[in-house]
């Protein structure tokens, strides 16, 4: 869609509309465009990747002047898609404010009967266009971090709001190519805090929290985004007609792109046909005639009441149906007459739908409108449509949620007969539909997501971490059940090979091997006493240093005999001489001792004699005797 400037379409358009009839100057209009809304990341999508969750269950509740529509509509991740649970229309009590308690334990009791219990359930309702500024913006392309104030001064800019008093929120579409120069697309929403506060206000009290908040064209969208209604590829448009005010949207391939909210509606009709009332009466006062003055006072005690019923002669239209009777009204009035009493108004309404398609093709250079969808509270009269029809040019369809015949996803639920009801429950159908994805949600703003973005970041983390660690502790706990299966098995190999293993033993042969094994130990000793002379003279040449020289080696082994019960004593008698300097000699002859003492045949190294002698001519030695006991 091509840049523009909302504020001053806006001002052509009011200008062009004025131009046409002086009459509408007492209309309030708004001109909005807004694109398809690109899908969110919500997150029950996020999580549903994660943890199996249960089907949701959302439940639409739309507070009409006259009524409490409420459907219920479950979300299915397998299988179809969508299946309408229930429907209920509950007439709203007479004279009970919105704000009073009444009204609360109204709206309870209702929505207590109709979800049967609170706990899973998604509730959206819808607040009224008038208190909501949607708008449609092209910003310069720049870093995600700088969207939002990118986005937040282009509005402000453009359109001036007090934070204070208005609630912003953005949803980013994504980029669009403006002349060559690439842009990205958002549409940016405005709503009164204090409205949405007391909407959410209400709920809270009946113990019913809100899940989310829209307005009717969101809901009418949401319709075509999630395929309840076929989708058009044509651009086609909805008109629905309030009471107090109707609003226009148009929708391109599903996606709505322009929304108009007009002070027109019901309530123009109705006093349409008070004036006409009052009009007949004043005929029928002339004709019998009647005083001027009387005529008059007649006419202004009947005004309260003229209007009462006016409003019921127009929900009789096409039905023919009415609880008063024409002696007790005093009125006689056919359904031609009647419908050309609320003419004028039709036409009025039909002109703004005009002009509105003007400006949409003309001035935002949009497709031209090839279909229009029509709902209102109040029953459809086949001459009006028909009207509607030629006026427009092209044809006028009902919008009917609760079409049977083609909508396949009202499962056992029985809707209304009469069309125009079903056609009353459209907005509701649309907000049981409704998703954080798709659905512009004015208590869970930009902000809120971006925080439960990082919270859920946050928790993924926490969770990838939680799994590494699991998968480490699964890694050790399987290679450790592994190791132990392994080890099982070869104790089990072994007692096998245990149990068929059966050796010849018997005493003769353990006796017999006794025999040998004493034999054999006691070769051994005398091979070693043979051999402990040359080891004892081995073991003493290789650590006798070159300043010690042995005189003489002396060993006592015993006898190889035992004759007594005594353990004789085996030792060796060493007697040498230590040369060298003579501040040396002790401490050559201590560390001589210490190494013989190390060696394992030795033992208790024992001086006997240690003095210094003349040895020759030239030197003087320390001679000395050790005694060392044999093992």
């Amino acid at each position: 869609m091509p840049s523009h400037n909302e504020i001053s379409s806006t001002e052509k358009l009011l200008s062009m509309i004025r131009s046409d009839d002086a009459n509408l100057d007492n209309f309030s209009d708004t001109f909005t465009t807004s694109p398809s809304p690109e899908k969110r990341r919500s997150v029950l999508t996020r999580l549903t990747g994660i943890f199996p969750l249960k089907n949701p269950i959302t439940i639409g509740v739309d507070i009409s002047s006259v009524e409490l529509k409420l459907i219920k509509i479950i979300r299915r991740f397998s299988g179809q898609k969508w299946q309408l649970l229930g429907q209920k229309c509950v007439p709203l009590p007479p004279n009970i404010s919105r704000d009073s308690q009444q009204f609360v334990a109204f709206l309870r009791s209702s929505l207590a009967a109709f979800c049967d219990h609170p706990k899973g359930i998604n509730i959206w309702t819808v607040i009224s266009s008038s208190n909501v500024e949607v708008r449609y913006i092209q910003i310069p392309k720049v870093r995600k971090k700088e969207i939002a104030n990118a986005v937040y001064w282009t509005v402000k800019k453009e359109f001036s709001f007090n934070e204070k008093e208005n609630l912003f929120d953005f949803d980013v579409q994504g980029e669009v190519v403006v002349k060559g120069v690439t842009k990205i697309a958002v549409t940016a929403y405005i709503a009164k805090k204090e409205e949405v506060e007391r909407i959410k206000t209400l709920f809270s009290q009946t113990g019913f929290a809100l899940s989310g908040i829209t307005i009717a064209p969101f809901a009418i969208q949401n319709l075509l985004k999630t395929g309840w209604l076929p989708t058009i590829d044509q651009t086609t448009a909805s008109l629905y007609i309030g009471y107090d005010r109707s609003h226009i949207d148009i929708f391109s391939k599903g996606s709505l792109v322009l929304t108009r909210s007009i002070k027109a509606g019901i309530n123009s009709m109705i006093e349409s046909i008070a004036e006409g009332i009052i009009d007949h009466k004043k005929k029928i006062s002339a004709e019998m005639d009647k005083g001027i003055e009387s005529s008059t006072a007649d006419i202004s005690e009947a005004q309260f009441y003229d209007m009462e019923l006016s409003q019921e002669l127009l929900f009789s239209l096409g039905t023919g149906t009415s609880s008063r009777t024409e002696k007790e009204t005093g009125v006689h009035l056919k359904e031609e007459e009647i419908f050309n009493m609320i003419l004028p108004s039709v036409n009025r309404l039909i002109r703004q739908v005009e002009n509105t398609f003007e400006h949409y093709t003309s001035i935002l250079e949009g497709d031209k409108v090839t279909n229009i969808c029509i709902s209102s509270g109040i029953p459809f009269y086949t001459p009006m449509i028909n009207h509607i029809e030629e006026q427009l040019g092209f044809k006028v369809n009902v919008i009917d949620a609760l079409d049977s015949g083609k909508v396949p996803f009202l499962g056992a639920v029985i809707p209304p007969a009469s069309i125009s009801k079903r056609s009353t429950l459209g907005v509701a159908v649309g907000l049981a539909l409704s998703d954080n994805s798709y659905t512009p949600n004015l208590i869970f703003t930009q902000q809120d997501e971006e925080k439960e973005t990082k919270i859920t970041r946050i928790n993924r983390g926490i969770f990838s971490i939680f799994l590494i660690i699991m998968a480490v502790c699964f890694g050790v706990f399987w290679w450790v059940g592994n190791s132990a299966d392994q080890k099982k098995a070869v104790i089990t190999r072994l007692k096998q090979q245990i149990e068929q293993y059966t050796p010849l033993v018997d005493q003769n042969l353990l006796l017999q091997m006794a025999v040998t094994a004493r034999s054999n130990q006691q070769n051994l000793k005398i091979s070693s006493q043979k051999l402990l002379p040359i080891v004892i003279i081995n073991e003493l040449s290789n650590l006798t240093p070159m300043n010690i020289r042995l005189l003489s080696i002396t060993a006592d082994l015993g006898s190889h005999v035992r004759k007594s019960s005594k353990t004789q004593e085996k030792h060796v008698v060493v007697n040498g001489i230590v040369s060298g300097d003579p501040m040396i000699r002790e401490a050559s002859l201590v560390k001589y001792i210490k190494r013989l003492e190390r060696l394992p045949i030795f033992i208790s190294p024992e001086v006997q004699k240690k003095k210094p002698e003349s040895y020759s001519v030239e030197d003087d030695v320390l001679h000395f005797i050790l005694k060392l006991k044999l093992v």
